[in-house]
């Protein structure tokens, strides 16, 4: 129960007993139930007796009610009745159940009251005419607290929960009520939050009258500090006081009908506005029109738009400078919209955007034209893309922005022109961006240098529509010139021109290329769709049609780069190349070549191909027509291979050769017995293939790669090669035979063969080697008997030999030359040549046993001889034990033995071509 509404309720009982004393009778009164319009008493007890000049009035309610006093409470007041010659007077405490004691004290004369309450700061002043009319009333430091259940029978759906109030009210009969005055630290809601005051000081006139169906506010005020909320406009007040308007009914509906709401800041924010509003509804705003708004940033953004700009998803952006405007706005959303500004800048870090020095205006129209309007900017970025000096001219038609004329800014150190651009709002069913684009010198470079671009010379017609998220891409450009750089892959186009079409959906972490199509005119031809999935880039779906490669001019202008990140910078190709392939789900499903006159040479030695000519297809689902794919001569790593022409059939699981291919080979034949390619077996793509040698002729071999001249023949063969990327396993091993023995290769493997830093791994072992046939290739001196060894753990880096674990040895001894003594002598220990004179007069010596083994490990040797290497070998010294290499046989007999354990493997290599340095062996 508040005080000034039981103020009123007194006023209607202690009128009857003012009357009652006024006529020199005494009154008491006791009645269980009183009942009065807007007023119910329940325990009334009222006690006025008269005195000569005097009387005493007591009034006890235990309960009293009253809806549109808000009131439902008890009261206890009690004074001494005086007269005068116009009046009656009445002063005295008024206790109240829950809201402490008061002083009330009354004057009568006639038919009207005079009421005035005080406590504590707080003096309220109330006329009451008893015969009817309105209610006036002056407040004094006055919580609104107290008239917060009367001004919400008054006020549907709102609630004032503070603020203190100095001024006058006037209430009148029909409920019509006018304020004037201030009120500090202004408190109030309504019940759906389109309307909010927290904290605000107001000051001015507040007219509130009409039916209570259809009620009208009038209100002239000044605002300031707190905060103020009008749907998404949530404003921070500033000290100096901003000036309000408020005209505003409510209809038979239920909607207000505000005929103007009018707002001045001039620092920040000033318009006049009308407007129809719904309380309750989702939308509360059925209605808008702004007639002139002015707007300064950036006070206009810290004081008033923060929440609107949080709505629309635009937290974070930053603007300065002056926008006027206008706007039309109804429950579908914004109508139209006139805005204008001499300079704004505008940052937004969240999309690494900043534009300064933009001016020009909008004329924006849901439906009909709107006047040209033209738009600038100084400068401006995007990300790491800075676009200066832009000057346009723009007319809205039927909501879709149409360019005017050209558009023209510079670009990364080139010019940009646009032609018939047309903007729309992404998502309806028409494109939201469609025009000509023209980039004259463009230049670009990535901060980690991974893409780059330079002198590019477009020409696009570009449509997007579909969703921001996800927009779908319609492009067609021509090109002439530039360099572009994206990975390793750099290409430098013609100045003639180039066409390119692109259709595609690019979202965030997946883009669907229905259509991707180029024409370098007889230089490379292509159509392909595609898919490409993040944050691990992947292309697990591609149809490429490879309409025509010249290879002569394709692989400058477009491999180059590519090639030579893997390893191949001098390669040099010729031809024509046709193709297609087909990638789904990650898996290859099928693909087809078509070669004519292809020639292909790596100018580093490793590879020729020449006359390439023929097809080979491959398809999972359907089984293709067998093909033929021939060549003029291969030449790998040296080994030249004769013509041939190979038959290829293909089924849904393989790619298979259909007969042997017998090919020339250093004077022999290479005999291809098989080979099958399974583009699409689960462990990725792989070949198998197995082959034979016979009888290349070791001196065309010898002469080929540099070697002393070996004689007789070399043949073998491997049973199974796999080819599994970019790795070849040899399976069975190779058995090669040569200097009349044999010759074993087993678990070798080879990665990258023709790619950057090769590797070769493999165990090898031999027997039988006719030492006479094996040193005659040589300059050792000559030598008989027969040689065994094993290399195992072969590891080979690039071409060089980086470890292995060597044992070379003989078997039921031999002789060797005193010359053949010297190289083995040389090999082991750096010092050849016999000291004795006397043996220099023998040719041969006679040997049982000959040992030699080297285990190599960064680029040392530990070297041994006949007796296995010891668990533990020690540093060299003059005084260590040695190693026997030669165990002599006969008179005069001769041992070799080395005193070395660690050679420098470059060193040994020098050794094994002459032997020249190091220490002498020990001969007996």
């Amino acid at each position: 129960m508040r005080i000034p509404s039981i103020v009123l309720a007194i006023a209607c009982l202690a009128g009857q007993a003012t009357a009652a004393w006024a006529g020199g009778r005494s009154l008491q009164l006791q009645a269980r139930r009183v009942l009065a319009p807007q007023l119910e008493l329940t325990a009334v007890q009222v006690d006025a007796r008269a005195g000569t000049d005097a009387g005493e009035l007591q009034l006890r309610v235990e309960r009293l009610r009253s809806a549109v006093l808000a009131l439902d409470g008890a009261l206890d007041f009690r004074c001494t009745l005086r007269r005068d010659d116009t009046a009656l007077a009445c002063a005295g405490p008024l206790r109240l159940g829950g809201a402490g004691e008061a002083v009330l004290a009354l004057r009568w004369s006639g038919q009207q009251l005079q009421l005035q309450l005080t406590r504590a700061a707080t003096r309220v002043d109330l006329d009451l005419p008893l015969g009817g009319g309105p209610t006036r009333a002056t407040a004094q430091a006055l919580p609104l607290a107290w008239l917060a259940d009367a001004l919400a029978q008054q006020w549907r759906g709102g609630r004032v929960r503070g603020g203190v109030l100095d001024g006058t009210l006037e209430l009148g009969e029909n409920g019509a009520l006018q304020v004037d005055g201030s009120v500090q630290g202004l408190d109030l809601a309504s019940h759906d939050g389109s309307l909010m005051l927290r904290g605000v000081d107001v000051r001015g006139r507040v007219g509130y009258d009409g039916p209570a169906a259809t009620p009208r506010l009038d209100a002239q005020l000044q605002l300031a500090r707190g905060r103020l909320g009008l749907g998404v406009l949530q404003a921070q007040l500033p000290e100096t006081p901003a000036a309000a308007a408020i005209e505003a009914e409510r209809r038979d509906d239920g909607r207000w009908q505000v005929a103007r709401f009018a707002f001045d800041d001039p620092a920040a924010l000033a318009f006049e506005a009308s407007a129809q509003v719904e309380p309750g509804a989702l939308a509360p705003l059925r209605e808008l029109h702004v007639d002139s708004a002015r707007i300064v940033f950036p006070l206009a953004h810290e004081r008033y738009l923060q929440g609107v700009l949080a709505a629309h998803d635009m937290t974070g952006l930053v603007l300065a400078g002056e926008v006027s405007a206008s706007l039309d706005a109804d429950a579908r959303g914004l109508v139209r919209l006139a805005a204008s500004t001499p300079r704004l800048d505008v940052q937004w870090p969240a999309h690494a955007l900043a534009v300064q020095g933009l001016r020009g205006g909008i004329d924006w129209r849901r439906s009909g034209e709107g006047t040209p309007q033209p738009l600038a900017w100084r400068h401006a970025r995007v990300g790491a893309v800075t676009v200066e000096a832009l000057h346009s001219r723009w007319q809205v038609r039927d909501a879709a922005w149409h360019l005017r004329g050209p558009l023209q800014a510079r670009l990364l150190g080139g010019r940009v022109e646009a032609q018939g651009l047309v903007l729309r709002a992404p998502g309806t069913a028409l494109p939201w961006l469609t025009g000509q684009l023209a980039l004259r010198g463009i230049g670009y470079d990535a901060p980690d240098g991974s893409i780059g671009a330079a002198g590019v010379n477009l020409d696009a017609s570009l449509q997007l529509d579909g969703a921001l998220a996800a927009p779908h891409v319609l492009a067609q450009a021509q090109l002439r010139g530039g360099q572009y750089l994206a990975g390793a892959l750099y290409v430098e186009l013609p100045p003639t021109p180039v066409t390119a079409r692109l259709d595609a959906t690019l979202a965030r972490e997946r883009w669907d290329i229905a259509a991707l199509e180029w024409n370098d005119p007889g230089v490379l031809e292509f159509s392909a769709r595609a898919q490409w999935t993040a944050p691990l880039p992947s292309v697990p779906t591609l149809a490429l049609d490879l309409q025509r490669v010249d290879l002569a001019r394709a692989l400058p202008r477009y491999a180059a780069a590519w090639a030579a990140a893997r390893g191949y910078p001098h390669l040099r190709a010729s031809g024509t190349l046709r193709g297609t392939f087909t990638r789904e789900e990650g898996r290859v499903r099928a693909f087809g070549l078509t070669a004519e006159a292809v020639e292909l040479i790596d100018e580093d030695g490793r590879f020729q191909l020449h006359g390439l000519d023929g097809a080979l297809a491959w398809d999972a689902r359907v089984v293709p027509a067998p093909t033929t794919l021939g060549w003029r001569g291969i030449e790998i790593y040296k080994v030249p291979f004769g013509p041939a022409r190979a038959q290829l059939r293909a089924d849904q699981d393989a790619l298979r050769l259909e007969q042997p291919l017998a090919v020339d080979v250093f004077g022999g034949k290479f005999n291809l017995r098989k080979f099958v390619a399974q583009p699409a077996s689960p462990r990725g793509d792989r070949y198998e293939a197995s082959f034979t040698i016979i009888q290349a002729q070791l001196p065309q071999m010898s002469a080929a790669f540099g070697w002393p001249v070996f004689p007789g023949n070399l043949s073998g063969g491997v049973p199974e090669i796999e080819f599994v990327g970019d790795r070849i396993e040899f399976h069975g091993g190779l058995d090669l035979y040569l200097f009349d023995g044999h010759l074993g290769v087993n678990t070798m493997s080879l990665e990258r063969p023709f790619g950057s830093a090769p590797a070769l791994g493999a165990n090898i072992h031999f027997e039988e080697f006719d030492l006479e046939q094996l040193t005659s290739a040589f300059s050792f001196g000559s030598m008989s008997g027969r040689l065994y060894g094993t290399i195992n753990g072969l590891r080979l880096l690039d071409w060089s030999t980086v470890a292995f674990d060597a044992w070379l040895r003989t078997k039921g001894g031999g002789r060797m030359s005193y010359t053949a003594v010297d190289d083995i002598t040389g090999i082991s220990s750096g010092a050849p040549q016999l000291q004795n004179l006397a043996l220099k007069l023998v040719n041969t010596f006679g040997f049982s046993r000959l040992g030699l083994r080297c285990r190599l490990r960064d680029q040392v040797c530990t070297m041994g001889g006949i007796e296995p290497l010891p668990a533990q070998v020690g540093p060299d010294s003059l005084g260590a034990r040695g190693y026997a290499i030669v165990e002599g046989a006969g008179v005069p007999r001769l041992d070799i033995i080395g005193h070395r354990r660690h050679v420098d493997w470059p060193t040994l290599l020098r050794r094994l071509q002459q032997a020249t340095q190091g220490q002498a062996p020990v001969i007996e």
